[in-house]
């Protein structure tokens, strides 16, 4: 509109006379972004749009173009160059396509998840270990368990070698004075001298020695930046012909690091509970006093320990919160946005008279430098800033196995997280060569892909704040509840291994060629032998166990969806909690190993065969896994679940358990119609369908509503249209057709998996709902607390336990008393009398499989029920109608239509069964009437004194 408006303003101004050429022609004039001949008057008149000529030619020409234009421009919307609005909707970051936030989101996705655990590894591994898979944690729980029963072990108890250790290696960090002027490994020497002659076994020694080893190579890791700047500063002033200047080094806290050289071959950690609230204390008198800190997660907690502590002798001087600044503080220090404002200056520093590129550059350097440390220094390596001299402060955690696995976790993450910001910003900002941007977004170019990249690296290097800290026990308490000690679950998991991990495979791996039948051949070949990996047996093909050792390496079989669900609580439970959601989680862990494991070996195999070099095989192996069972933690949510907003922490608790059918959906998408590798695609759509049915069609309900709109506005057909499908299916082929057509291969089982299977965005019926599996659990709870108010006691119990284990409660009040309703409503079977559970279906409900047969009839009733609500409104509109036409003026035309509407919804129901929609009947229709004269009884005694 903007343009041909421009065009008839330009031909105004331009007028008949003085543009055209003495033949009445007008050269090629810019409307909007193009250019169009405009040619002679009768040519103007032509390409009007509409064009005022009623020349047919000129009309199909027109119509031509337009449906050109319109088909292009749907095409540029389906495939867009560059990043929508939508596309951070719809999709996860590791689908986006954009090349250089995807190699943003890898890093964060990958290789951070790479470096901890390589890092981790490497701190845990012994140098000559004894026996085979020997790590200093395995050595040190060896000799914890040194001696004791099994009920001792179970009970927590440790061996006396054990209590030597631990005290041992707090002596020699505490107390222990070393003689400067003796090597490390003298002062060890004597340090294991001192300890045989203080009763400590050669068991005691070693171990001793190997988390020396630990907490040295964690050292290295954490000075190895320094020593690396260090390296430069003299290549520098080699370069120069100077001398190297390390003073700077000095006062910052790469100098504190430095300064940590002197504790090689002691130091220990002294890692205190995580928690807001403290609690400090002491003993003795004025001139010997002992001290005491400790941190709890609450107040409540705090005042406990408190009250211990005074049983034992300390007087305890102060409980309250940790004096730490708030973490908006560091959210607000935009290192991102900081850098590239920096950036533009220095372009234009470079332009000012003494400030050549060499000066610029350098003062970028320094700059950013000092401001990174200064954010660096609250990290991870906040623990080793340098000791002082004089008493320990007690209350850290003493326990050798405890305290070394959480350092090394910090170390490790700490590590991983440092590096990762650092390519992470490189490969935002790119590099300035000879005044030009290699790689990087520019945000002048790419303003919504720099958007976009620069508050994901935000959210990523973002710390815990108190919100994320909540979200994270209740996601935990969610995950307790529904996934513990669940055995549905477990098998619902090992399903994706049928239904996702071939397609993935297909095309990820074996680039979209080849048959289905190979792919489930290798995957079968894979399970089995690496279930026997997982047992502790070693492939018979080198370079095979060689893959898989470097997958278990870099933590690429980690079951991700339980790390994802353990992570934030590892920071925030106690030691209790943790240990439960461990052991209820455990089977669904391995599950999931298994999943990732099996996938990839089987992708590596079939890549090898393809050709693939063992690189290439095992990046092709990687895809294939992640791409097929998903990739859980915060580097994957969807945008509008990331950041600190009410709607993004709302959008993580509705994510919870959406991550596997989003990543469903979008697999599904990149192999169909990005790939067109149709085999693959149609497989991962119906492989779902037969192993769970029809009810695990993807986006069932909107399918049916759809179809259902359809055949109501073309054909005026009313009843339900899934019930149609299944009630024809049923009639004209029997109920075991129906049965398998409903609930698939695990239907014909006699077992119900689809409502875990089934794909359908949901839409929330009130706040319980929008906080998904969290409100979930509080749903749980309120029933329970009402059935326990009603006097049934087994009900109320398995509301409120854990979904594993309230299974066989449920199995077997079933059993007794016949299946029912949350509202307490029988469940009829087919001859209309109460379902009672078979043997076989009471055992499958304790395991937590719901039989087919009540699935059917729960489905039949459902669909029941919504087809006569539906009827029911189409009465009730025609009851409004009548009564409307008695509140008028009674129009005789209105009455005829009216009449016509109930004939034609009678009609309607004639062929329904009997029950399922009453006719509208004289009597009805009088009892309109009825109500219109006289208040009914009901009414009127509320009304009446």
């Amino acid at each position: 509109a903007f343009a041909r408006i421009a065009g008839q303003r330009l031909l105004d101004i331009i007028g008949p006379s003085g543009a055209m050429s003495e033949k009445g022609e007008i050269p090629a004039v810019p409307i909007g972004a193009e250019f169009y001949s405009l040619g002679s008057r009768e040519g103007i008149r032509k390409h009007q749009d509409p064009p005022a000529s009623k020349d047919p030619k000129v009309l199909n020409l027109y119509l031509k173009d337009e449906t050109d234009a319109i088909v292009q421009t749907i095409l540029n919307k389906l495939r867009p160059q560059n990043m929508t609005w939508l596309e951070t909707i719809l999709k996860s970051p590791e689908w986006m396509d954009h090349p250089q936030i995807s190699k943003i989101v890898r890093l964060f996705v990958r290789d951070r998840n790479e470096i901890y655990h390589e890092t981790f590894n490497e701190l845990n591994a012994v140098k000559n270990p004894q026996s085979e898979g020997e790590t200093v944690a395995s050595a040190a729980q060896e000799l914890k368990r040194k001696g004791l029963t099994l009920l001792e072990r179970v009970t927590g108890k440790a061996s006396k070698e054990y209590q030597q250790l631990e005290h041992f290696l707090d002596y020699f960090d505490t107390q222990y004075k070393r003689n400067p002027k003796k090597t490390i490994e003298e002062n060890l020497k004597d340090c294991e001298n001192y300890m045989r002659d203080n009763g400590a076994s050669d068991d005691v020694v070693r171990v001793w020695r190997l988390y020396r080893d630990s907490y040295d190579k964690a050292l290295d890791v954490q000075t190895r930046e320094m020593r690396r700047m260090i390296a430069d500063i003299i290549a520098e002033a080699a370069e120069k012909g100077t001398s190297p200047d390390l003073d700077q080094l000095k006062d910052t806290l790469k100098g504190a690091l430095a300064q940590m050289e002197q504790w090689r071959g002691f130091y220990a950690p002294r890692i205190r509970e995580t928690g807001d609230w403290k609690v400090l204390a002491y003993k003795g008198d004025k001139n010997n006093k002992e001290w005491y800190r400790d941190h709890r997660g609450s107040e409540l907690a705090a005042r406990r320990l408190a009250k211990n502590l005074e049983r034992d002798g300390w007087k305890v001087y102060d409980i309250g919160r940790v004096e730490k600044l708030p973490e908006d503080v560091y959210q607000d220090t935009n290192a991102l946005a900081t850098a590239k404002l920096i950036d533009a200056a220095l372009d234009r520093l470079e332009n000012k008279e003494g400030f050549g590129p060499i000066l610029t550059a350098q003062f970028n350097r320094d700059l950013l430098a000092a401001v990174a440390d200064e954010i660096r220094a609250r990290g991870f390596r906040s623990h080793m800033m340098h000791r002082q001299e004089g008493r320990v402060v007690k209350g850290y955690i003493e326990d050798p196995i405890r305290r070394n696995v959480l350092y090394m976790n910090q170390i490790a993450s700490g590590t991983a997280k440092a590096r990762v910001a650092r390519m992470a910003m490189a490969e935002l900002l790119g590099e300035k060569v000879k005044g030009k941007l290699v790689g990087g977004i520019d945000p002048a170019k790419e303003p919504k892909e720099y958007e976009v990249a620069t508050a994901y690296i935000r959210e990523q290097l973002r710390n815990l704040d108190a919100s994320d800290r909540v979200i994270g026990i209740a996601k935990s308490i969610a995950t307790f509840k529904f996934l513990g000690f669940n055995l549905r679950s477990l098998a619902v998991n090992m399903t994706a291994i049928v239904t996702t991990a071939p397609a993935s495979i297909h095309q990820y791996a074996m680039g979209g060629t080849g048959s289905m039948y190979r792919v489930y051949d290798a995957i079968g070949r894979a399970g089995k032998d690496y279930a026997a990996v997982l047992a502790g047996k070693k492939l018979a093909n080198a370079g095979e166990q060689t893959f898989l050792d470097d997958v278990h390496k870099k933590g690429w079989d980690d079951a991700q969806y339980t790390r994802d669900a353990l992570g934030t609580m590892e920071k925030t439970h106690s030691r209790v909690w943790a240990t439960m959601m461990d052991a209820s989680m455990y089977l669904f862990g391995k599950s999931e190993q298994w999943n990732r494991g099996t996938t990839m070996l089987a992708a590596y195999r079939l890549a090898r065969k393809r050709g693939l070099d063992h690189a290439a095989a095992a990046e092709a192996a990687k895809e294939s896994s992640d791409r097929a069972h998903g990739v859980y933690g915060r580097a994957t949510l969807p945008m509008w679940a990331q950041g600190q907003n009410p709607a993004a922490k709302i959008g993580q608790m509705m994510y919870i358990y959406s991550k596997f059918s989003h990543n469903y959906l979008q697999m599904l998408y990149d192999l169909g119609f990005k790939k067109h590798n149709v085999k693959a695609a149609m497989f991962a759509f119906l492989s779902p369908i037969v192993v769970a049915g029809g009810a695990a069609l993807p986006f069932k309900d909107t399918i049916f509503a759809v179809a259902g709109f359809v055949l109501r506005s073309l054909f005026g057909e009313d009843r339900d249209p899934e019930k149609w499908v299944w009630d024809t299916i049923r009639e004209h082929l029997g109920d075991t057709t129906e049965r398998v057509g409903r609930h698939g291969l695990t239907g014909a089982a006699g077992v119900d998996i689809s409502g875990s299977l089934s794909i359908g965005v949901g839409i929330p019926r009130n706040m319980l709902e929008l906080t998904g599996a969290i409100g979930g659990v509080a749903d749980s709870v309120m029933t329970g607390g009402k059935a326990l108010m009603r006097g049934q006691y087994s009900k109320a119990v398995e509301s409120v336990l854990p979904t594993g284990l309230a299974n066989p409660i449920r199995a077997t009040r079933e059993a007794r008393e016949g299946v029912s309703t949350r509202a307490n409503n029988r469940v009829w079977d087919e001859r209309g009398r109460p379902l009672q559970p078979s043997a076989g279906e009471t055992a499958a409900r304790a395991a937590g499989f719901r039989s087919t047969r009540q699935a059917v009839l729960a489905e039949r009733t459902w669909e029941g029920k919504r087809q006569s609500s539906h009827y029911a409104e189409l009465r009730q509109s025609i009851y409004q109608r009548y009564r409307a036409w008695l509140l008028g003026k009674q129009d005789k035309e209105e009455h005829k239509k009216i009449v016509k509407a109930v004939r034609e919804y009678n009609e309607k129901v004639k062929d329904l069964k009997d029950g399922e929609a009453p006719k509208i009947t004289f009597a009805s229709m009088r009892g309109q009437v009825s109500r219109m004269q006289k208040a009914p009884k009901a009414i009127r005694a509320n009304l009446v004194n």
